[in-house]
């Protein structure tokens, strides 16, 4: 029977921290196919800062540079597309999602070219077709044993989700956005170091490309710059202390909630152990807008992610977070919520199943709106060779909110189909 491992996954929370990537979780329709089996997590590599991670066997095109293809295939149906209350469009869909990472090693360092590609066809709304697409070039660089930097660009292509805003149950098909995307992460600190320095900034210029009456006024320019001092204060334990500035710069001449978002999180983080491994962190929230006709406010934050494994072959993860967000057409800002229990099992060494249950409690301030959705989620996933794997899934959504028109249910089957070389 094959074993889980801890310590495959980055425990310091990082990413957008402004913005509408909270909001956007609410009303996701599950057809971000990564991260359901073969093609999702992020594999066997260790010590990945900036660069993609690879799976399964490599196409080796010339000396030194190795590629490594993959691709999933769904077929489903979600009775509630449009993510409405009532007058609801149920469809077919078809998805495609292939991935393809280019690698080259270098004494120590790694240089990735990655593309990932999302493509779904809905038989009864075609409206809400998408094609995602996002391009990363990276590189991870190790300078001695005590300074290691990575970098980071790419451009991603998405669409919201319906039910993600104000107006997006209304308009005729989902917002198209894209973004450039840069990240940088410098280190120093040599591994098992009473001490390490973490600095890290990232920028998002992000456009949208359609319904304009609307989207104009959520094109922003997202700057994050993020510092982490980490103390030893056990073998494998350590102290931390992080500081995050976010300046978000709305290109509406008449937007007035250009702000910035400032956190302060005391915790601490271990590393893989026997059981278990995580991160808790605590601190404060400080949204400070330019505009005078803006109140700044502030609110209690926190990113805690755990993992335990109660045998080698199950596996716990839970992760919770809250903290103040940019409002997406509803209120001032928004104080969220959001927490995820999962459970991977595997019950024998080509049979595994992932069960997950989540709440997201969303609080429009300055509107009088509340949201609070619900979801949960069963899969199962049976490998069929050393390359392929099928996969069933199921996914419930049940959003509650204080305001009309807004609540929704929805019931999403998929069945898929994922290869490596």
């Amino acid at each position: 029977m094959g074993d889980y491992q801890l310590g495959g996954k980055a425990t310091v929370f990082g990413g957008e921290s402004s913005g509408t990537s909270f909001t956007q979780q609410a009303a996701s329709a599950g057809y971000e196919l990564s991260g359901s089996g073969i093609t999702g997590g992020r594999g066997g590599e260790q010590g990945i800062m900036m660069t993609s991670p690879t799976r399964g066997r490599a196409l080796g095109l010339t000396e030194g540079i190795y590629v490594f293809p993959s691709a999933m295939v769904g077929i489903g149906y979600n009775d509630n597309v449009t993510a409405v209350s009532k007058d609801k469009v149920g469809s077919s869909i078809v998805l495609l999602s292939p991935e393809v990472v280019a690698e080259v090693k270098n004494r120590g360092d790694r240089y990735t070219v990655g593309y990932q590609g999302n493509y779904g066809l809905y038989q009864n709304s075609s409206a809400d077709n998408f094609n995602h697409h996002a391009f990363w070039l990276g590189a991870d660089n190790y300078w001695t044993t005590r300074f290691r930097t990575g970098v980071g660009a790419g451009y991603i292509a998405k669409s919201d989700a319906r039910g993600t805003s104000a107006a997006a149950t209304t308009l005729p098909e989902p917002s198209r956005w894209h973004a450039p995307v840069f990240r940088a992460l410098a280190v120093y600190g040599a591994k098992g170091a009473p001490g390490r320095l973490e600095f890290e900034t990232s920028y998002m210029n992000k456009r949208y490309d359609n319904n304009r009456s609307t989207t104009e006024s959520y094109d922003v320019d997202i700057a994050s710059f993020v510092g982490r001092f980490f103390y030893r204060v056990m073998p494998k334990t350590y102290a931390l202390l992080e500081l995050r500035d976010t300046e978000s710069d709305y290109k509406l001449k008449t937007a007035i909630n250009d702000n910035s978002d400032r956190r302060v999180y005391l915790g601490f983080t271990w590393e893989a152990t026997a059981k278990t491994e995580g991160t808790v962190k605590l601190g404060k929230a400080y949204k400070n807008f330019d505009s005078s006709t803006m109140k700044d406010v502030s609110g209690n934050a926190w990113e805690i992610g755990l993992r335990w494994l109660p045998q080698t072959y199950s596996m716990v993860e839970l992760e919770t977070s809250k903290s103040l967000y940019d409002s997406t057409g509803v209120g001032n800002y928004v104080t969220g919520t959001a927490t995820t229990l999962s459970w991977d099992h595997k019950w024998a060494s080509y049979i595994n199943s992932r069960l997950s249950i989540g709440k997201l409690a969303a609080n429009y301030e300055g509107a009088g709106r509340k949201d609070d959705t619900k979801t949960f989620s069963a899969a199962f996933y049976r490998e069929l060779g050393r390359h392929v794997r099928a996969g069933m899934s199921y996914t419930y959504t049940d959003r509650k909110s204080t305001s009309d028109g807004f609540d929704f249910k929805r019931n999403a089957v998929m069945l898929t189909f994922e290869g490596v070389f």
